[in-house]
């Protein structure tokens, strides 16, 4: 009788979670992610700033007076990491969302475009420090620096027969003469 309730109860479960299993997509596992849609517009937002303020400042001349001038201050440069820090996620799940999300992905799109006009205004008005300015635009936007190599080179196939030496010397006429030679030649080797 036990056995049949265990039967029972097994094939009950085994219903409601074929049921669950229908209407709940179970490819999903672990916790909810946190990405809402608006967060697309508020990536668009953040990015979208103008590279510099005009600010008024004073300057004093060596006689003592003060005259004013309008300065280009360079506004915080937006990142991904600041994006992050604003919505509270770590990187690593900002780029999550960029390959399961495609509105996402488009507004990270529009973000780096954003970034680099902001880098490269404030880059030509001389607002960054040069080093930074090339630092960044290497490892933000992928500027490289180009070389150019020149490379003319001609290349033509020889047998190897043109490279060797001939080693075969004329042979010397048969007469006791050159024998002796041969023989003093030989013997001379053979002490070396």
């Amino acid at each position: 009788m036990s056995e049949e309730k265990d039967e029972n109860k097994t094939t009950i479960i085994s219903e409601v979670v074929s049921v669950v299993c229908e209407v709940v997509d179970v490819s999903i596992v672990g916790r909810p992610s946190k990405y809402k849609p608006e967060y697309c517009e508020m990536m668009e937002q953040y990015f979208d700033i103008e590279p510099y303020r005009e600010v008024t400042l004073n300057r004093f001349k060596k006689n003592g007076d003060c005259e004013e001038f309008i300065a280009k201050v360079p506004n915080a440069l937006p990142t991904v990491e600041g994006f992050c820090k604003l919505i509270k996620i770590h990187k690593d799940t900002f780029y999550e969302w960029c390959k399961v999300h495609d509105e996402f992905s488009d507004s990270h799109k529009k973000a780096m475009v954003y970034q680099s006009e902001i880098l490269i205004q404030n880059g030509l008005a001389s607002n960054y420090h040069p080093v930074f300015a090339i630092f960044a635009a290497k490892n933000l936007i992928g500027w490289t620096d180009k070389k150019e190599i020149n490379n003319n080179t001609t290349i033509t196939h020889k047998k190897l027969e043109d490279f060797l030496v001939p080693t075969n010397k004329p042979a010397l006429p048969d007469n006791s003469e050159n024998k002796k030679l041969v023989d003093f030649q030989t013997h001379k080797q053979n002490k070396i």
